[in-house]
């Protein structure tokens, strides 16, 4: 939760937020894992944020909002939305939509076609 309140602190204060940890997670991602929808819409809509960053597995935002399922379709449809591509993979050679079609996720699959 610390890191959400950091990245509120520097977009309010219009810090570059193009960081990411030491598992190369970016304030997006965290935001999504978080379920902060509100950070990953007005996330989403910056121009220095890269919507298909992946962090150290390969991750995408979208992906881990995939994972989600229904918690998750919200962000991933925001996400989709802003230009977030649902064909990235992850090292393990996951998609998002293959995730949703994997989790038998119908909503999640038309979501992310």
């Amino acid at each position: 939760m610390l890191v959400i309140q950091e990245c509120l602190h520097s977009c309010m204060h219009h810090v570059s937020l193009p960081c990411h940890d030491l598992a190369g997670k970016s304030a997006l991602m965290y935001a999504v894992q978080y379920q902060h929808e509100s950070l990953v819409n007005y996330l989403s809509t910056r121009r220095d944020i890269a919507l298909d960053a992946v962090d150290t597995d390969g991750y995408t935002a979208l992906v881990l909002a995939v994972e989600m399922g229904e918690q998750g379709l919200d962000m991933a449809k925001a996400l989709l939305v802003a230009g977030a591509s649902p064909n990235v993979s992850t090292f393990r050679r996951k998609t998002a939509l293959k995730i949703a079609c994997a989790k038998q996720d119908m909503v999640m699959v038309r979501a992310s076609a």
